[in-house]
């Protein structure tokens, strides 16, 4: 019978101590060096900020996700996406809320705000050519007078309210209910999607619906 030297159980100890010793994902690393979102994790997967955050930032980042989707009137996904499809998933998936699917049932579905008093994640909106002067267009406020919102000749895109076309066409702005009572949570930094997907859980029941 063969017996093991002492320099191989040696080796063999080191390696066990090696794949039982906890590692630092990538995403961890990285996310130590950024305040903000890496824009090329899925939407699926969102990374928080350091510090405290409100609902209403983790809504304007993921919107910021969907940057360069492009159209699709009715669509639902990263393939194509509508205006009001758009505000469906960037809500589901940040506080695993169904919303109305319309742009004019989300606007009844709205506390409605003066547009001076706009917050984070608060939702715009405003007529088309097609509807005449009814609700057509809905689009997410990111803050510094912007919106993000699902253009129908540029995809999902970053506007600003003082804009031309949209000063022209804006027609009242409203606070999900999921946001009107929001609660800034201090949040360490996130090493997997598991532990973001709890931290979701925590925002949401933290949330006053």
């Amino acid at each position: 019978m063969k017996r093991f030297s002492p320099y191989f159980a040696f080796c063999a100890l080191l390696l066990a101590a090696s794949a039982c010793s906890p590692k630092r994902s990538a995403l961890a690393v990285q996310y130590e060096n950024k305040e903000h979102i890496d824009t090329t994790l899925p939407s699926q997967a969102v990374v928080v900020p350091k510090g405290n955050i409100s609902a209403g930032q983790l809504i304007v980042e993921e919107s910021r996700r969907w940057l360069g989707t492009p159209y699709k009137y009715g669509g639902n996904d990263s393939e194509g996406i509508d205006c009001s499809g758009l505000v469906c998933n960037v809500f589901e998936n940040v506080l695993a809320t169904k919303i109305p699917r319309s742009s004019a049932q989300q606007q009844q579905w709205c506390i409605p705000m003066l547009r001076e008093d706009l917050q984070l994640g608060d939702l715009v909106f405003f007529s088309s050519k097609s509807e005449g002067e009814g609700v057509g267009h809905v689009g997410i406020y990111a803050g510094s007078d912007s919106f993000v919102h699902a253009s129908s000749s540029r995809g999902v895109v970053v506007s600003k309210l003082s804009e031309p076309y949209f000063e022209q066409h804006f027609i009242s702005a409203g606070r999900p209910p999921v946001l009107a009572a929001e609660v800034d949570i201090s949040i360490p930094p996130v090493d997997s999607v598991a532990e973001h997907r709890a931290i979701q859980s925590a925002v949401r029941q933290a949330m006053i619906f």
